[in-house]
């Protein structure tokens, strides 16, 4: 299944947003009334590896190292293939598949190591600007999480659970100037909203919401450098808790 044609025409793209801000709406709702405030420090690695086939194809891995209590303890390995195709200069179709390993954090509420794979289609629009550039993301998946369950006190992974979610990430890019030692120096601000939805993939709840606030600069043509500061939180409606995890984020980009 693709996004494209359900996010192609601008009428259906507005009410999107619309939906989107409804939803974040009820997340501080359901935050404000938490009983628990879950605080947490991470520090989150990405490398991603481009490779050019020809002029509108390309492939893309990214690697992504997660570790919490900032860099004490593993909370996530992350591997994420896809093929891009661009339709138009602006608008970008993606699929794609994910393996992400998830390790044991009782502090996260991950009792066992456990895994989860998932098949994912996004659309990308870009808009340029005279001083700043913005993307908008929207990323279907469907998700293979296996299933932890406890027998006798101890916990196991037995089966899979299938669920799916919506993502739609924000991102704009300010260029702050050249320098003689790197080709581009910009600012980044990016939000992503994290929804889960039902069969039909209409979204129902929100699952996770991202801040980031950073930079990015270019070293070369072939090699890009970006950090910042990412905040993530998400409500947990079974246990009446709110989660925040305040991040360092840092990415290393390359194009073959």
């Amino acid at each position: 299944m693709t996004l494209s044609f359900f996010f192609y025409k601008s009428s259906t793209f507005n009410r999107a947003i619309y939906l989107l801000i409804f939803l974040k709406f009820c997340l501080f709702s359901n935050l404000l009334a938490a009983q628990e405030n879950k605080v947490h420090f991470s520090s989150w690695n990405n490398i991603n590896i481009n490779l050019e086939l020809e002029k509108n194809l390309s492939l893309k891995n990214e690697i992504k190292f997660r570790r919490t209590n900032f860099i004490e303890t593993w909370q996530q390995f992350l591997i994420r293939p896809a093929i891009l195709y661009s339709i138009k200069p602006d608008i970008q179709l993606g699929l794609g598949v994910t393996y992400s390993k998830n390790y044991q954090s009782f502090e996260l509420d991950v009792p066992i190591d456990n895994s989860e794979k998932n098949i994912w289609q996004q659309i990308l629009f870009k808009q340029g600007f005279e001083n700043f550039r913005i993307f908008h993301r929207f990323r279907l998946e469907e998700r293979f999480k296996e299933n932890i369950i406890e027998d006798g006190g101890s916990y196991l992974v037995k089966g899979y659970n299938y669920k799916n979610r919506l993502r739609y990430q924000f991102t704009i890019k300010i260029p702050v100037g050249n320098e003689k030692i790197f080709e581009y120096i910009a600012l980044r601000f990016k939000e992503e909203i994290l929804m889960k939805t039902n069969k039909s993939f209409i979204p129902k709840t929100i699952d996770e919401n991202r801040l980031f606030l950073g930079y990015d600069i270019q070293i070369s043509e072939k090699l890009t450098f970006s950090s910042g500061y990412l905040y993530s939180y998400s409500f947990d409606s079974l246990k009446d808790s709110q989660t925040s995890n305040n991040i360092l984020e840092t990415t290393l980009k390359y194009t073959l």
